[in-house]
Formats: structure tokens, sequence, C-alpha cells
């Protein structure tokens, strides 16, 4: 990311789940891109998800579980949602987040699976 394309982003702190951080730096790996796009590709899968099932997953409660610190850059609009999102729904923007980044992680290992799974001789 060059610095002229950071300045239309907006720079955030967020702390994550150990498996989600770990799963963000593997496909990040994997798809040979950034922690950061890998990032916004969880939170914005695990939105739309959210979008379509009207419900998030049980958040994990951040007193049993040592997080991981993330630094990210965020699209305003995306970041003024989120924060709309959470006032609405009576959470920190955090725990919002956290819970879309494990929504899009899972939503996409789903598809990952999916795909990689061999055709059956009757699926031509």
């Amino acid at each position: 990311m060059t610095s002229a394309s950071q300045d239309n982003l907006v720079f955030r702190t967020v702390y994550v789940d150990p498996d989600v951080d770990a799963a963000l730096r593997a496909q990040a790996a994997r798809d040979a891109v950034s922690k950061g796009q890998m990032f916004r590709k969880y939170l914005e899968t695990g939105m739309a998800v959210s979008a379509r099932k009207r419900r998030l997953p049980p958040l994990v409660d951040s007193r049993d579980v040592r997080l991981c610190m993330r630094t990210v850059f965020l699209h305003p609009a995306l970041d003024m949602k989120l924060e709309g999102r959470a006032f609405v729904m009576k959470i920190s923007k955090s725990d919002l987040i956290r819970q879309y980044l494990r929504l899009g992680m899972d939503a996409l290992a789903k598809r990952q699976i999916r795909c990689g799974e061999p055709r059956r001789s009757n699926d031509r």
C-alpha cells in the first residue's frame, strides 16, 4: 500500500483472537497479500454474512483468552459503519470487529473447503 492510498484510510488498533490472528497470517501468506488486506477481507466478508444471517457468533470473553494486538487501515466509510452498528448494538467497536472477523474467517474457510473438494463422478 502506498502512502497516497493510506491518506484515504483510518488507522485502527484492534485486539483479535489468537486463532483468528493465526488464520489471518496463514491466509495472507497463501494468497500473497498483506495481513491488512486479509484483515479487511475477513471483516467485510463477516459483515456481509452477518447482514444475511442477522446474527453474530458468540463473543469469546476477552478475559478468557490472551488477545493479539493488530493495527490496520480501514476505509473511513467502513469505520463509520462499524461505529454506528456498535452503538446500536451497545457493544464496543472492537468487540464487533472481533465478531465480524470470526464470521469472515469461518465463511472464507468453508468456501475454500467447498472449492477444494474433489468432484464426485455424478457431479458432471
